[in-house]
C-alpha cells in the first residue's frame, strides 16, 4: 500500500496515516509480539524453578536443623528464662551461679535463631559450636559421666553440623567427603 492509498482509504472518524506511520505501528505490534513471548517464556521458567525438587538430603538436613534449633530454644534456653527455680539448682551444680542464666540463655537464642536463618546459618553454628566447646568443659570439671553428659554438646554439634551440611551446598563444598581410589 502507497501512501496515496492510505490517504484515499480514510475515515473522517479515523486519523490519517501516512507510510511512516504504517511502519510504525508494525514495529510496535512486532515489539508487543516480542514482550509477549517474552513474558509467557519467564512465567514458563518461573514456573519450572518453583516445581523444582529438592533434593531428600536437603530435606533430612533441615529436619535435623530444626531440631537442633527447638531443642535449644524449647529444653535449653526457655528453662532458663521462664523457669529459673527449676534450672537455677541445676546451674548451680555445675558451677554457674543464678546471674548468669539470663546471659547463657541469650547466647543460645541468638545462636540458634542465626542457625536457623540460611544466610546466618553458619555463623549460627560456629557461635554455638564454641557454646558447645564451654558445655563440655563445664561438665569435664565436675567429673559428670562421660558419655551420658560430657560429651552430650559433641553429639549435638555433630549433629548440628551434619544437619547444615546437608542442607547448605557451600558448607557440603567446605567439607567434602573424599573417597579413597584403592
Amino acid at each position: 500500500m502507497s501512501a496515496t492509498q492510505l490517504q484515499s482509504d480514510s475515515h473522517p472518524d479515523r486519523p490519517q496515516y501516512t507510510a511512516d506511520s504504517a511502519a510504525i505501528d508494525t514495529a510496535n505490534r512486532a515489539h508487543l509480539t516480542h514482550e509477549q513471548n517474552r513474558r509467557t517464556e519467564l512465567s514458563a521458567t518461573q514456573l519450572t524453578t518453583s516445581k523444582r525438587t529438592v533434593p531428600l538430603s536437603v530435606w533430612v538436613g533441615r529436619v535435623m536443623s530444626g531440631l537442633v534449633v527447638m531443642f535449644l530454644l524449647l529444653a535449653s534456653a526457655a528453662p532458663k528464662l521462664f523457669m529459673p527455680q527449676v534450672s537455677g539448682p541445676s546451674m548451680e551444680q555445675l558451677g554457674w551461679t543464678a546471674k548468669y542464666m539470663l546471659l547463657i540463655a541469650c547466647i543460645e537464642i541468638i545462636g540458634a535463631v542465626l542457625y536457623a536463618i540460611p544466610r546466618t546459618a553458619v555463623l549460627g553454628a560456629i557461635l554455638l559450636t564454641g557454646l558447645f566447646g564451654g558445655a563440655i568443659a563445664t561438665h569435664l570439671r565436675i567429673d559428670d559421666p562421660l558419655f551420658s553428659h560430657t560429651l552430650f554438646a559433641l553429639y549435638l554439634g555433630a549433629f548440628m553440623w551434619g544437619g547444615l551440611w546437608l542442607r547448605d551446598p557451600s558448607v557440603r563444598a567446605l567439607f567434602t567427603m573424599r573417597v579413597s581410589e584403592n
